[in-house]
């Protein structure tokens, strides 16, 4: 196994494994490459070990190894999710969960099931995390009541599960979770070797400082400040364990009367390097600080900083992704590392003018677009959402008189429409309650990043969609968002996706209403006609839609056939059929 190394040196063991003949791999070095994405994912740098992981793969597949595949996918998954491809990601560890289902090892499948939640959760996807973890730790407790195994895989699955509970709000069901690791763990390690040993002593360490979080939350002062004295006791040692103790006791302060120090520790947090991996969470939890001060201008400014971090973060991947899309490979640049920053500003695609290299690109985008919609949920539903607006801009597109090119536009302004939510913050995407001004505000700049976003791909045929999505959410009357643009100073495809967007989601279930029908939802769009949407436009659509519920039997079927063809929503829907056959544990 190789120890954390020098980054030169590990450049060098990269370049030789990636160097050598796919069929000439050897079962030994592709437990060294599996090694070295190891270090890269500790080291910090897990996206530079992404080519090393696709090679594994495909040599793994060679070699014909069941159990050699599955770590290999398994490390391809992980070291994919940095690069934000989620779709890719999430796919490597269906398959390898799959291949431990034709073992027929429930300890594989557990772990298998732990890494995918960790993925999903890696990618803000938490709703799809919850559902994982769950599963995983139905399998971890029958484990340990059948065959009396080791507590491992239900301790840090508990851990995980804390995590993701306390960032969806559910906080009595984050404190039993962080509880129940801490007890669990406890009395698993007296049975493990020390490699377990110190992943245990994690896992409680975390667990400790998501009760404090959860305690916090719930108002249960006294009792957060008892577990955060045996959190100093324990002297919570290590990048990891360290980043959370400190956000705890910070968030303590602030809810027990020394909002200083809490602000002091918070901003410390986020500004130290070697503390990158907590810096979001110490930005939200910094939010909620000053939210609780009553201090809006510094919520607001926090909230926008942390929108800011999410939306550079993306930004960056998504560019350099276009550029490997584009045929420039940044993994064979010898100064990738010092210069990767420098390139990314500057770099600008070359187009060549045939259709391939944008469908690339759209193709990358599209995948961008489903990640941003199954962060609320429904996964498979939201997933082909997308596709059903994207076709019905292009039906109105038609219905209205334009040409082929500008129907094309219209669906794809109408798949992309949404990109942009993958800037908005976990805290707020996924809230149960009413938002807050300030949150509000956040939400409204999606439509901004994501044309920013698309304008990225530089492509001059997608400058109306860029258009489009950047004003989607203006109303015909003034008051929509964000130039408040009226009539027809709204561009026409940004009309066009307004109302088709309207109307699916009117046909979807959300947390706070039900679904409606499709009569219903035509006759919405009717009254908004002349104040929400263009008023000849919105007479088209409902004659339109009228017109083709006589010609197909399921209306949203027939609009999200293409989604269905979609590698990104197939990914989806395979998760939601892999809960849909799976019975999971409840808390």
């Amino acid at each position: 196994m190789l120890e954390v190394l020098d980054y030169e040196r590990l450049r060098e063991i990269d370049l030789f494994l990636r160097q050598l003949p796919d069929g000439e791999v050897s079962p030994r070095e592709l437990e060294l490459m599996f090694s070295a994405m190891l270090v890269w994912l500790r080291s910090g740098r897990g996206r530079e070990g992404f080519p090393l992981a696709v090679k594994g793969v495909r040599c793994a597949r060679k070699l014909d190894d069941p159990k050699l595949l599955r770590r290999m996918l398994t490390a391809r998954g992980v070291l994919t999710a940095n690069t934000l491809e989620v779709g890719v990601a999430i796919e490597c560890h269906l398959e390898a969960m799959q291949i431990t289902e034709s073992l027929n090892d429930e300890v594989l499948k557990g772990n298998s099931l732990l890494n995918l939640g960790l993925a999903c959760s890696y990618l803000s996807l938490d709703v799809v995390a919850l559902k994982c973890f769950r599963e995983a730790l139905a399998i971890a407790r029958r484990l340990h009541m059948q065959s009396g195994l080791p507590r491992v895989l239900e301790c840090i699955t508990l851990c995980a599960l804390a995590g993701t509970l306390t960032g969806l709000g559910d906080y009595r069901a984050a404190l039993q979770a962080a509880r129940d690791c801490q007890t669990v763990g406890r009395k698993a390690l007296s049975d493990l070797e020390h490699s377990q040993k110190a992943q245990i002593a994690d896992s409680i360490a975390i667990g400790q400082c998501c009760e404090v979080s959860a305690l916090v939350r719930l108002g249960m002062y006294d009792q957060a400040r008892s577990v955060a004295r045996k959190l100093d006791q324990g002297n919570a040692a290590g990048n990891v364990r360290e980043g959370q103790a400190r956000i705890a006791r910070a968030e303590l302060a602030a809810a027990t009367g020394d909002p200083n120090f809490a602000i002091q520790e918070l901003q410390s947090l986020i500004r130290d390097p070697t503390a990158k991996h907590h810096r979001r969470t110490a930005m939200a939890s910094l939010v909620e600080c000053y939210e609780a001060l009553e201090w809006p201008d510094a919520a607001l400014s926090a909230l926008q900083e942390l929108q800011a971090e999410i939306e550079a973060a993306r930004r960056e991947v998504a560019l350099e992704d276009l550029q490997r899309v584009a045929g420039v490979d940044p993994y064979e640049d010898k100064g990738f590392e010092e210069n990767t920053r420098s390139r990314i500003a500057n770099y600008r695609i070359v187009i060549d003018g045939t259709g391939a290299r944008l469908s690339s690109k759209l193709h990358y985008l599209d995948e961008l677009a489903v990640s941003s919609e199954i962060r609320e949920g429904n996964e498979a539903d939201r997933a082909e959402h997308i596709y059903r607006v994207g076709a019905l801009c292009s039906l109105l597109a038609a219905e209205s008189g334009c040409g082929e090119e500008l129907c094309w536009l219209a669906e794809v302004s109408g798949r992309l429409h949404d990109i942009g939510k993958s800037s908005i913050p976990d805290s707020v995407i996924l809230s149960a309650r009413a938002l807050s001004d300030r949150e509000r505000s956040i939400v409204h700049g999606h439509s901004d990043y994501g044309a920013r976003l698309l304008a990225g791909a530089n492509e001059p045929r997608l400058v109306q969609a860029v258009a489009a999505v950047r004003h989607h959410h203006e109303r015909f009357d003034g008051c929509g968002y964000p130039s408040k643009l009226r009539a027809d100073e709204i561009p026409f495809l940004a009309r066009i996706v307004a109302i088709s967007d309207s109307f699916d989601a009117m046909l979807q279930s959300r947390t706070y209403r039900a679904s409606r029908s499709i009569s219903m939802a035509l006759q919405e769009i009717e009254r908004g006609a002349g104040s929400q949407f263009d008023p000849r436009l919105a007479g088209l659509f409902i004659r339109m839609v009228n017109r083709i519920q006589l010609e197909v039997e399921d209306l949203r079927g027939h609009l999200g056939q293409q989604g269905r063809s979609s590698a990104a929503v197939r990914t989806f829907t395979r998760l939601s059929r892999l809960f849909n056959e799976t019975s999971g544990a409840t808390l």
